[in-house]
């Protein structure tokens, strides 16, 4: 769990079974919260992932937490993807 204005940190890893040589992958991040997605162009033959993001005052207001599904893919040279899901739950802070 993380505190709303609290920096969240995305890092993952991933096989590519098929990768060649000098591979490059684009990676798509969709946090959950209506916020515009992080999009990242991984260097060639890389194949991990660190990304960044803050979550705002929660939705709906006046609860104790919300939780987000953040949605990871990873598209390859050829546009095939993999797609993996996880619930990011996010504590409501009082207002100061």
């Amino acid at each position: 769990p993380s505190d709303e204005g609290e920096v969240v940190t995305l890092n993952a890893s991933f096989t590519d079974a098929g990768q060649e040589a000098g591979q490059v992958y684009q990676v798509w991040i969709d946090w959950g919260d209506g916020t515009a997605s992080t999009v990242q162009q991984l260097p060639a033959g890389s194949t991990t992932i660190s990304a960044t993001h803050t979550y705002k005052d929660d939705n709906p207001t006046n609860t104790k937490f919300d939780r987000y599904t953040v949605r990871l893919e990873v598209f390859d040279g050829s546009l095939q993807s993999d797609v993996e899901t996880r619930e990011q739950e996010v504590r409501n802070v009082e207002p100061d």
